[in-house]
């Protein structure tokens, strides 16, 4: 009943209301040819009639009646007004004596409406004009009822562009948008808490900007997209993605909402409080959940920023959100495709503008969060974006240092490349240039930023330097393999940045070791001085040159790569351990490739990696540098044997034992010898030949498993022991013996001690050094122990072994007291605790070697399985690396491990490795065969099978592939064919024979040796009754047995084998 009487009302009334409307808004037009107002006198706003905001009310309660009057106001507005009808009482101020202060009008206009105020006023008191409302605010008003009864064909006529061949008007929200919210409190010329003349005017703009407020708010809830209600979202089932209603449509969304819109909205968001990281953060905003106002703003202020607040939720979603935005719909419907120019498209310029305008407006921390997650929501904006981000002049500024933070946050965090360039894939490298770096940020400019004198501004540059490194790093990752494109991007690339010699003027220019005042080296970096801010970020820029830009871009440079080292080293301990860690990563980057073809420049660095891994308090610094040495050590050490596994293993823990053994007092003669070991690696070759040949005259070189560097040591310290002083002599028998423990074959450098040694005595060399210490006994014994592995001991193994190690090691050392009885359970579970697995395991296989023949250290064999078995399982459990292959490769292993006991042992150990269900390790199934063929010997095929030996037989088969499957069943399968075994043997291989073929498809495995007669005479047997035993164990074996027949019959590759083995 009440939407027919608001028809009927709305078909009765609407017309003469609407010809009163043209009538008094017309005058807006005589008093602008009088006055010379108007919008185009400097934005004046209109001179309406008095009855103008008393129309526009009475309109509004019949639009708020129901939907059906909404519509009829809308037509009526679009067919019986006049063109400018709408804008000139959207941008007046009434006769009903609210005094109202332009923004831009003179005296002459401010004496104008105060006359013609006072005339047009009625002859009543002046306090009923205090209610009376400015037409603006009434039209505002109107715009919001008409928006909020969200119906479609309301919005349409209210949202209407208007068009001038249709004749059709624009609507009262477009024009609203543009006129409603221009010129007076908004102008950026007039503050928003100037004087306020009188009361009147100030209930007038409070009612003008709360219907400001609820006008936006309309317009962001009925026009765009929103999420839908509970009820919409019960119907799809709980965990479902978000649904939104459809809102008006995109295209007329966009024409609503254009840029000169954007403007005006960024400008009346200014004025909203300021965005923090709590409540009022761009999420917040969002959200719709962000404050709006404060308690101690007063009532003028306070519906100021509640305007403003909507204004900012509005301008948010059109920039951040793309399932609301219609410019990011239409953006990511398209795709992000450019047209034939390659021009962004409207959508896109749009957008960027207003980033542009928010990134130059307002610096701090949450707005330009906000500009980050707009670029990261839509990534193809940053191309115009970066395109026409503007920077100021390189000079130590606040507004430079502000926007260089600024670059670098958005290279950081902002939108990858691959992302950027997912829609449409670059053909060259050029077009992916823009995405990676702002177009402001030339070479000129960077260059010159470099080049200040002011730290900060140098420090910031070389950030955004690193940050553009490590972004092209991050695209070229997703290449797989070099290509053309990506050696094209980096040389793009390098003509964007500056030089890498004029980064190299800043070592000196700000030297961190000139002005240290540190003297522990603190591990705080927020205590850094400014020049170790600038040598942290030069390092780190050195480092993505390294890695990022052509190899010729570093190896190319002249620059001493050790001058990254002070010449007082003392002084590199006293600056932060944070820039000790990165030049030391700059040196291995970039010092160590330059040097890989400058063999004088890597020794010459090896002083001062040694001094640092020596000196340091800092753990990481420690582990760097000494690993740095330890490279050092093997780009020296060089062999043409070099790249075997087993040769580079050998020579990296020999590497280690000089690194890790060295002291001060050695220092200086470990350098030397470094670097004399540089310049003759052809003479370590010649001279291993000629010591092998002297030992091992019929016989090849076997692969050489030691340096150069050792063996000069050796050299020295038997034929010029006098010249090096007795801590050396130490260092060289202890690398030395350690080696020889460590090496799979030590008879290479065993043969080289023992000619050392003879030639010593033969040349009559001084056994006496400077202190008058008698250097024969060391030398001699490792004479002694180094004659064992060649076969030619005149002591016990052991005894050397013990005569040797424990006065180098001491006797608390883990072998030591495993030989000597004295090992218990904690020393080896603390010894395995450590990361020398390996180690363990090779000293202990090579030890179990040296005692193969000795019959009376059965004990210390039986413990020293036992060490290996649990350094394998801590192997393989603790993910340390696998043991596995090193193990299998051992001579020690190879040749049968001395007695089919501990081959049974060490079988037991190591298929305790390899759990089932794990894939298969190609090296145990060769272990796991020569564990059969020793086990199964052909004149004692008729012996009875252990019990043991069937177990472990058992357990094999599911951790080995099916070739060794096979193997076990062909011996099954012989064994039992022989007439002398007993029932219970018989039983016994019967059960295995079942489970083995179990354990996996032995088809995959068969070839033209195997058995299949005895297969099939064994089947034949069963099937007739003439075997006797356990029929549950029979009986399925007859099963399996027949299955495997069948399989193999019916694999046509096989048939020819079967028919000549039948």
């Amino acid at each position: 009943r009440h939407d027919v009487i608001a028809s009927v009302l709305a078909r009765e009334h609407l017309r003469p209301l609407l010809h009163l409307l043209n009538d008094q808004c017309s005058q807006s037009a005589a008093f602008d040819a009088k006055h010379g107002g108007g919008s185009g006198s400097g934005g004046g706003r209109h001179r309406v009639g008095p009855l103008t905001s008393t129309v526009l009310r009475v309109l509004t309660n019949i639009a708020a009646s129901g939907v059906g009057a909404a519509r009829e106001v809308v037509r009526g507005l679009d067919s019986e007004l006049r063109d400018g009808a709408l804008r000139a009482a959207l941008a007046s101020f009434s006769g009903g004596g609210t005094d109202s202060v332009s923004g831009s009008g003179g005296n002459k206009r401010k004496a104008y409406d105060a006359a013609d105020a006072s005339k047009s006023m009625p002859k009543t008191s002046k306090k009923k004009s205090v209610g009376v409302m400015d037409a603006r605010t009434a039209a505002l008003r109107l715009c919001s009822s008409l928006i909020e009864s969200s119906d479609p064909t309301v919005l349409s006529f209210t949202c209407s562009p208007g068009s001038r061949e249709r004749k059709t008007n624009a609507g009262i929200v477009h024009t609203a948008l543009r006129v409603g919210l221009a010129g007076g409190i908004f102008d950026s010329r007039a503050g928003p808490v100037g004087p306020i003349p009188s009361a009147d005017a100030l209930h007038g703009k409070e009612r003008y900007l709360q219907n400001v407020a609820r006008f936006l708010t309309a317009v962001r809830t009925s026009t765009l997209p929103g999420k839908a209600m509970d009820d919409d979202f019960t119907k799809n089932g709980p965990g479902t993605a978000a649904v939104y209603r459809p809102g008006l449509d995109d295209r007329i969304m966009s024409e609503l909402l254009n840029g000169d819109v954007i403007d005006r909205l960024i400008r009346i968001s200014e004025y909203a409080p300021a965005l923090s990281d709590a409540e009022s953060s761009y999420e917040a905003v969002l959200s719709a959940v962000d404050r709006e106002t404060t308690a101690e703003d007063d009532p003028h202020v306070r519906y100021l920023r509640l305007a403003a607040v909507q204004c900012r939720r509005l301008l948010f979603i059109l920039l951040a959100d793309k399932h609301r935005s219609p410019f990011l719909l239409q953006i990511h419907a398209n795709g992000g495709a450019k047209d034939a120019s390659g021009r962004s498209s409207p959508q896109e310029h749009i957008i960027n503008r207003a980033l542009l305008s928010f990134a130059s407006n307002d610096c701090s921390l949450p707005t330009r969060a906000f500009i980050l997650h707009c670029l990261r929501a839509t990534p193809i904006l940053l191309f115009p974006f970066f395109r026409s981000l503007p920077m100021p002049d390189p000079k130590p500024t606040y507004d430079c240092l502000s926007a260089l933070a600024f670059v670098s946050n958005l290279l950081s965090e902002g939108p990858s490349v691959s992302d950027c360039v997912s829609q449409q894939m670059p053909s060259r490298a050029d077009q992916v240039i823009p995405f990676i770096l702002p177009s402001s940020l030339s070479k000129a400019f960077l260059t010159k930023a470099v080049q200040s004198t002011n730290a900060f501004l140098v420090a910031e540059a070389l950030r955004v330097i690193c940050d553009v490194l490590k972004r092209v790093e991050a695209y070229a990752s997703t290449f797989r393999d070099e290509t053309p494109f990506e050696f094209s991007l980096r040389e793009s690339l390098q003509k964007r940045l500056p030089d890498i010699q004029m980064l190299l003027a800043l070592r000196s220019r700000f030297d961190p070791f000139a002005t240290v005042v540190d003297e522990d080296g603190m591990d705080d970096a927020a205590v850094l001085s400014k020049e170790e801010v600038v040598a942290l970020r030069l390092c780190e820029t050195l480092q993505g040159y390294g890695r990022v830009l052509p190899d010729e871009v570093v190896s190319g440079v002249k620059f001493d790569w050790t001058k990254l080292f002070p010449n007082d080293m003392a002084s590199f301990f006293r600056i932060s351990s944070v820039v000790q860690l990165v030049i030391l990563r700059t040196f291995d980057a970039v010092g160590m490739q330059a040097g890989s073809k400058n063999i004088a420049l890597v020794s010459k660095a090896f002083r001062s990696l040694l001094m640092i891994s020596l000196s340091s308090k800092s753990l990481e610094v420690y582990n760097l540098s000494r690993a740095l040495a330890i490279r050092v050590i093997l780009s020296i050490a060089r062999t043409s044997t070099m790249g075997q596994s087993e040769s580079r293993k050998c020579l990296e823990h020999e590497a280690g034992l000089w690194v890790d053994g060295a002291s001060t007092e050695t220092l200086a003669e470990l350098c030397n010898l470094v670097t004399a070991a540089s310049q003759s690696s052809m003479h370590h070759t010649l001279s291993v030949s000629r010591a092998w040949a002297c030992t091992f005259p019929s016989q090849l070189v076997p692969v050489l498993c030691f340096s150069g560097l050792l063996s000069s040591a050796l050299a020295g310290a038997y034929l010029c022991a006098a010249e090096f002083s007795r801590p050396f002599r130490d260092l060289v028998c202890q690398v030395a013996t350690k080696s020889i423990l460590y090496h799979s074959d030590p008879r290479p450098l065993a043969a080289f001690i023992k000619y050392c040694s003879l030639s010593a005595r033969s040349n009559d060399v001084s056994m006496l050094d400077d202190g008058g210490d008698d250097i024969e006994d060391r030398n001699d014994v490792l004479y002694q122990y180094a004659l064992v592995p060649l076969g030619e001991g005149s002591t016990r193994p052991l005894d050397s072994f013990l005569s040797l190690v424990c006065p180098l090691f001491g006797k608390e050392s883990l072998h030591s007291q495993l030989v000597l009885e004295k090992s218990s359970q904690d020393l080896i579970l603390k010894a395995l605790e450590s990361d020398s697995l390996d180690l363990v395991i090779r000293q202990s296989l090579n030890l179990l070697d040296l005692i193969r023949e000795e019959q009376n250290d059965q004990e210390v064999r039986h413990r020293l399985h036992h060490l290996v078995h649990l350094a394998v399982l801590a192997s393989s459990e603790s993910g340390r690396g696998d043991a596995l292959p090193s193990i299998l490769r051992h001579p020690y292993i190879v040749s049968g491990c001395g007695s089919e006991e501990e081959m049974t042992c060490f079988t037991i150990s190591l298929s305790s490795s390899q759990p089932y269900g794990r894939p298969k390790h190609p090296s145990f199934d060769s272990f796991a065969r020569l564990w059969l063929s020793h086990v199964v010997r052909g004149d004692d095929r008729d012996t009875t099978l252990s019990k043991s030996t069937a177990a472990l037989a058992a357990s094999l088969a599911y951790v080995t592939s099916p070739s060794f499957s096979v193997s076990l069943i062909k011996f099954l399968l012989e064994r039992c064919s022989s007439k002398a075994q007993t029932a219970e043997d018989e039983l016994l291989c019967h059960t295995l024979l079942m489970t083995v073929m179990n354990s996996s498809d032995i088809t995959a495995g068969f070839d033209s040796s195997f058995p299949v007669h005895h297969l099939l005479k064994l089947w034949t047997e069963l099937a007739s009754g003439d075997i006797e035993g356990d029929e549950q164990v029979l009986t399925p074996l007859g099963m399996k047995l027949q299955d495997a027949m069948q399989r193999i019959l019916l694999n046509a590759n096989n048939q020819g084998v079967i028919a000549a083995k039948l």
